[in-house]
């Protein structure tokens, strides 16, 4: 049974383009050390556009699910929940690691 879309994106038809780069498979853009490709077929969702190496997911589908208002509620409710734990300190070491 398949797993329920928590951020709903609705699906294109026919697909659209996003990205008109080289043809690369996923295991030579791991080989080389690349982090995305692109096989220039249509996601689940018909975006044909470059997808992550690590996750196989199709970049444009994050983009979108990231803008998505469902989305964008659960992310100012974590940062609201994690404040403390994300605050001044976790800046301020950030700061002291990029500046030596």
């Amino acid at each position: 049974m398949a797993r329920p879309e928590k951020y709903v994106i609705p699906k294109l038809d026919p697909p659209e383009v996003f990205y008109w780069g080289p043809e690369i498979d996923r295991q030579t853009a791991r080989d080389i050390g690349h982090s995305r490709y692109f096989t220039g077929k249509p996601c689940r969702k018909g975006h044909v556009a470059e997808r992550w190496v690590s996750s196989l997911t199709c970049i444009e589908c994050v983009l979108r699910r990231h803008r998505t208002p469902e989305y964008l509620d659960d992310a100012v409710r974590w940062n609201a929940d994690n404040r403390e734990r994300h605050g001044e300190t976790f800046n301020a070491n950030r700061r002291a690691k990029r500046h030596g």
